[in-house]
């Protein structure tokens, strides 16, 4: 299609139908014709979305052509690239040489571990194929939010209790946690982008429009930061020479609660659209920074398990950050909840009466 924009006439059938004819090109492109039915959304700024119903629409399928110099780890990119972009099929080929099994099992290991509603149907050394069961998303944005938030409330407290029994084996399982954190983002930033580019499946997660897409997507990476930061806490466990002194341990369980506290709240905001709500967790996130400051500081430079210590500190307070972050996202998105968008206009009127 050689055209972004054109104009066309509204035209009147009958006694009260309006109409209007679409481009050929779309029409040709969407594989439509006389008779099928299509779908129309109203929009939160009252413009108008055409798109093809969902069952006629064509699946969406990828290939990436593999040679002997792409690495596991670029293979797995690739996976993970055409797996956020919406394709309902991925098949990876090979050129020029055989998928070795280090090779297949770095693209099944993901498919299991990474990827929602995945099933490999076919795999061969020439060849992989990843087919995608669900389409469209079976939650709501909320509910997959507040359930990673959850996971990682969960993972905050595990990996401290760890820390505190200077337990490598409790640790490694907070680490594999991480695994279903990495599940929900990937399977939620895949609806987001396929939710710009249709409404049908922004209509199924509860989203307003695209603007909302780019800022929840926001939200959920700053989610899955401050799950990775409970993954570093745990791995600190290790590098402990003896178990952590009480005192201490008790201050960071503290900090680390009320740190997760204001995430907890920060999400909730988020998911209930509660500017104010946002603006009160931001009011009282300074007064973290200044405990988690005091903490830091208090640990001397010859006290034992110094180094680790606060690299658990410093997670804590980039979980802060994140939490932060999310306010921000909450408030940007409810502004108009809390202003009034005719004042300039009533203004206005006053000055001229």
């Amino acid at each position: 299609m050689g055209y972004t924009k054109q104009t066309r006439k509204l035209q009147k059938s009958g006694g009260s139908t309006y109409v209007v004819s679409l481009p050929r090109d779309w029409v040709m492109k969407m594989n439509l014709n006389s008779g099928d039915d299509i779908l129309m959304s109203v929009n939160v700024n009252n413009s108008l979305t055409i798109h093809p119903d969902a069952h006629k629409a064509d699946h969406k399928q990828a290939v990436a052509v593999v040679g002997p110099k792409d690495s596991d780890e670029s293979i797995r990119r690739k996976v993970v690239a055409m797996y956020l972009a919406g394709y309902d099929s991925i098949k990876i080929t090979a050129k020029g040489i055989r998928l070795g099994p280090g090779q297949l099992n770095i693209v099944r290991a993901f498919a299991r571990s990474s990827m929602v509603g995945t099933e490999i149907i076919e795999s061969s050394p020439e060849f992989i194929t990843i087919k995608i069961l669900t389409r469209l998303p079976e939650l709501t944005f909320s509910t997959g939010l507040l359930r990673m938030c959850n996971m990682t409330v969960e993972m905050h407290k595990e990996a401290l209790e760890a820390v505190m029994a200077k337990d490598e084996e409790y640790a490694k399982e907070v680490v594999k946690l991480d695994d279903e954190i990495d599940r929900f983002t990937f399977y939620m930033m895949r609806n987001l982008n396929m939710a710009v580019g249709d409404a049908n499946v922004m209509q199924e997660m509860s989203l307003g429009g695209p603007r909302d897409c780019m800022h929840y997507r926001t939200a959920i990476s700053r989610v899955e930061r401050v799950a990775d930061h409970a993954v570093l806490i745990a791995k600190k466990v290790k590098f402990l020479s003896e178990s952590v002194n009480p005192e201490i341990m008790t201050r960071m369980q503290d900090l680390s609660g009320s740190v997760m506290s204001l995430f907890e709240s920060s999400v909730s905001a988020l998911v209930e659209s509660d500017y104010v709500a946002a603006e009160e967790v931001s009011g009282r996130i300074p007064h973290i920074y200044v405990i988690q400051e005091e903490l830091m500081m208090s640990i001397k430079k010859s006290s034992p398990n110094v180094t680790a210590i606060k690299f658990i500190l410093d997670s804590i307070r980039r979980s802060l950050e994140y939490t932060a972050d999310i306010t921000e996202v909450v408030m940007d998105l409810n502004i108009e909840k809390v202003i009034d968008v005719n004042l300039p206009h009533k203004v206005v009127d006053a000055v001229a009466r």
